[in-house]
Protein backbone atom coordinates (compact mmCIF):
# COMPACT_ATOMS: atom_id res chain seq x y z
CA UNK A 1 0.00 0.00 0.00
CA UNK A 2 1.04 3.77 -0.71
CA UNK A 3 0.99 6.92 1.17
CA UNK A 4 0.45 10.05 -0.74
CA UNK A 5 1.38 13.30 -0.05
CA UNK A 6 1.19 17.14 -2.03
CA UNK A 7 0.91 20.13 -1.20
CA UNK A 8 -0.85 22.98 -3.44
CA UNK A 9 2.48 23.98 -5.02
CA UNK A 10 4.19 20.75 -4.64
CA UNK A 11 4.35 17.52 -6.12
CA UNK A 12 3.08 14.36 -5.64
CA UNK A 13 5.56 12.34 -3.43
CA UNK A 14 4.78 8.66 -2.44
CA UNK A 15 6.20 6.27 -0.14
CA UNK A 16 5.43 3.12 1.77
CA UNK A 17 2.74 2.94 4.67
CA UNK A 18 5.28 0.18 6.50
CA UNK A 19 7.94 3.42 6.77
CA UNK A 20 5.37 5.16 8.22
CA UNK A 21 4.58 2.61 10.94
CA UNK A 22 8.57 2.26 11.40
CA UNK A 23 8.88 5.75 11.41
CA UNK A 24 6.18 5.58 14.34
CA UNK A 25 7.33 2.74 16.23
CA UNK A 26 11.33 4.36 16.36
CA UNK A 27 9.55 7.51 17.28
CA UNK A 28 7.98 6.28 20.76
CA UNK A 29 10.62 3.24 21.41
CA UNK A 30 11.97 3.86 24.31
CA UNK A 31 15.36 3.18 21.92
CA UNK A 32 15.07 6.80 20.15
CA UNK A 33 17.58 7.00 17.18
CA UNK A 34 18.20 10.66 16.79
CA UNK A 35 19.09 10.58 13.00
CA UNK A 36 16.37 10.08 10.44
CA UNK A 37 16.75 7.02 7.67
CA UNK A 38 17.55 7.96 4.46
CA UNK A 39 14.17 7.25 2.72
CA UNK A 40 12.68 10.06 5.71
CA UNK A 41 15.28 12.45 4.07
CA UNK A 42 14.47 11.82 0.89
CA UNK A 43 10.72 11.66 1.43
CA UNK A 44 10.90 15.26 3.09
CA UNK A 45 13.13 16.49 0.49
CA UNK A 46 10.78 15.20 -1.96
CA UNK A 47 8.14 17.00 -0.46
CA UNK A 48 9.89 20.41 -0.28
CA UNK A 49 10.34 20.30 -4.43
CA UNK A 50 8.32 23.22 -6.20
CA UNK A 51 5.96 22.41 -8.43
CA UNK A 52 7.64 23.80 -11.97
CA UNK A 53 5.96 24.02 -15.73
CA UNK A 54 7.26 21.06 -16.60
CA UNK A 55 6.44 17.04 -16.22
CA UNK A 56 9.07 15.18 -14.25
CA UNK A 57 9.67 12.05 -12.43
CA UNK A 58 12.33 12.57 -9.34
CA UNK A 59 13.36 8.70 -8.22
CA UNK A 60 15.75 7.55 -5.44
CA UNK A 61 18.27 4.98 -6.42
CA UNK A 62 18.96 3.21 -2.76
CA UNK A 63 22.23 0.60 -2.71
CA UNK A 64 21.48 -2.61 -1.30
CA UNK A 65 23.47 -5.58 -0.93
CA UNK A 66 22.33 -8.97 -2.38
CA UNK A 67 24.99 -11.91 -1.21
CA UNK A 68 27.84 -9.48 -0.86
CA UNK A 69 26.78 -7.73 -4.03
CA UNK A 70 25.90 -4.16 -4.35
CA UNK A 71 22.82 -2.92 -6.54
CA UNK A 72 21.09 0.34 -7.27
CA UNK A 73 17.02 -0.28 -6.64
CA UNK A 74 14.21 1.57 -7.08
CA UNK A 75 12.21 -0.56 -5.96
CA UNK A 76 10.15 0.09 -2.15
CA UNK A 77 11.99 3.80 -2.50
CA UNK A 78 10.11 7.19 -2.28
CA UNK A 79 9.78 8.68 -5.62
CA UNK A 80 7.88 12.30 -7.05
CA UNK A 81 5.55 13.48 -9.70
CA UNK A 82 4.27 17.03 -10.78
CA UNK A 83 1.28 15.05 -12.40
CA UNK A 84 0.67 11.40 -13.70
CA UNK A 85 2.03 11.47 -17.40
CA UNK A 86 2.25 8.20 -19.03
CA UNK A 87 5.63 7.87 -19.87
CA UNK A 88 6.97 8.83 -16.80
CA UNK A 89 4.84 5.93 -15.22
CA UNK A 90 5.78 3.42 -17.53
CA UNK A 91 9.94 4.63 -17.31
CA UNK A 92 9.24 4.42 -13.42
CA UNK A 93 7.61 1.17 -13.97
CA UNK A 94 10.30 -0.22 -15.80
CA UNK A 95 12.89 0.83 -13.35
CA UNK A 96 11.22 -1.01 -10.54
CA UNK A 97 11.77 -4.09 -12.37
CA UNK A 98 15.70 -3.14 -12.64
CA UNK A 99 18.27 -3.54 -9.68
CA UNK A 100 21.54 -2.19 -11.80
CA UNK A 101 24.76 -3.74 -10.18
CA UNK A 102 27.35 -1.50 -9.53
CA UNK A 103 29.69 -3.67 -7.12
CA UNK A 104 30.76 -7.21 -7.59
CA UNK A 105 31.60 -10.05 -4.35
CA UNK A 106 35.07 -9.35 -4.39
CA UNK A 107 34.53 -5.38 -4.28
CA UNK A 108 35.34 -5.14 -8.01
CA UNK A 109 33.42 -2.15 -9.73
CA UNK A 110 30.90 -3.13 -12.43
CA UNK A 111 31.48 -1.89 -16.11
CA UNK A 112 28.75 -2.78 -18.19
CA UNK A 113 24.99 -1.41 -18.18
CA UNK A 114 25.33 1.06 -15.36
CA UNK A 115 23.09 3.81 -16.61
CA UNK A 116 23.12 7.12 -15.57
CA UNK A 117 22.20 6.31 -11.79
CA UNK A 118 24.82 3.54 -11.68
CA UNK A 119 27.69 6.40 -13.11
CA UNK A 120 26.50 8.19 -11.03
CA UNK A 121 27.19 5.98 -7.96
CA UNK A 122 30.11 4.62 -9.07
CA UNK A 123 32.23 7.78 -9.98
CA UNK A 124 30.28 9.87 -7.06
CA UNK A 125 29.87 12.97 -9.68
CA UNK A 126 26.28 14.03 -11.27
CA UNK A 127 25.22 13.65 -14.72
CA UNK A 128 22.78 15.58 -16.93
CA UNK A 129 22.20 14.81 -20.26
CA UNK A 130 19.60 16.92 -22.50
CA UNK A 131 18.24 14.53 -24.66
CA UNK A 132 18.36 10.99 -24.02
CA UNK A 133 18.27 10.54 -27.74
CA UNK A 134 22.42 11.18 -27.41
CA UNK A 135 23.05 8.27 -25.27
CA UNK A 136 24.04 4.68 -26.77
CA UNK A 137 22.32 1.42 -25.09
CA UNK A 138 25.37 0.84 -23.43
CA UNK A 139 25.31 3.97 -21.64
CA UNK A 140 22.06 4.16 -21.14
CA UNK A 141 20.16 0.39 -21.12
CA UNK A 142 16.98 2.29 -20.81
CA UNK A 143 17.31 4.63 -23.65
CA UNK A 144 14.99 2.48 -26.20
CA UNK A 145 12.48 2.87 -23.78
CA UNK A 146 12.77 6.35 -22.58
CA UNK A 147 12.62 7.58 -26.26
CA UNK A 148 9.70 5.95 -26.68
CA UNK A 149 8.07 7.36 -23.51
CA UNK A 150 9.31 11.20 -24.34
CA UNK A 151 11.56 11.36 -21.75
CA UNK A 152 14.10 14.59 -22.67
CA UNK A 153 16.24 14.94 -19.79
CA UNK A 154 18.00 12.98 -17.28
CA UNK A 155 19.85 14.65 -14.23
CA UNK A 156 21.19 12.04 -11.89
CA UNK A 157 23.04 13.26 -8.57
CA UNK A 158 25.01 10.87 -6.09
CA UNK A 159 23.36 11.01 -2.42
CA UNK A 160 25.64 11.13 0.51
CA UNK A 161 24.83 10.33 4.23
CA UNK A 162 27.43 12.29 6.49
CA UNK A 163 26.37 10.44 9.39
CA UNK A 164 27.67 7.07 7.93
CA UNK A 165 30.29 9.17 5.82
CA UNK A 166 29.07 6.89 2.75
CA UNK A 167 27.06 7.42 -0.72
CA UNK A 168 24.17 5.71 -0.20
CA UNK A 169 22.37 6.11 -3.86
CA UNK A 170 21.38 8.46 -6.75
CA UNK A 171 18.56 10.90 -7.11
CA UNK A 172 17.02 10.57 -10.80
CA UNK A 173 14.99 13.21 -11.95
CA UNK A 174 13.99 12.84 -15.81
CA UNK A 175 11.41 14.77 -17.67
CA UNK A 176 9.30 14.88 -20.85
CA UNK A 177 9.24 18.15 -22.06
CA UNK A 178 12.60 20.00 -23.47
CA UNK A 179 13.62 22.54 -20.75
CA UNK A 180 16.34 25.23 -19.57
CA UNK A 181 18.94 23.94 -17.34
CA UNK A 182 18.40 26.12 -14.94
CA UNK A 183 15.09 24.70 -14.10
CA UNK A 184 17.01 21.35 -13.04
CA UNK A 185 19.60 22.87 -11.13
CA UNK A 186 17.09 25.34 -9.30
CA UNK A 187 15.06 22.04 -8.39
CA UNK A 188 17.74 19.58 -7.39
CA UNK A 189 20.24 21.91 -5.88
CA UNK A 190 17.39 23.96 -3.58
CA UNK A 191 16.47 20.33 -1.38
CA UNK A 192 18.97 17.68 -2.22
Amino acid sequence: MESVFSEPNGIWVFWSERDDAEQLLNHFSHVVTKRMTIKERVKIALQRVEKLSCNYLIQFWASIVIYGQTFLTTSDQPFGLTRLDGGLCSYRQKCLSRAIPVELKNGTQCENDLGPPGRVFKHRLPELCTDVKNYCKQEFPLRADAVAWGIQWCYAVPVFDPSRDTFVGVLELVTSHLTNEWIFSKLCLAHF
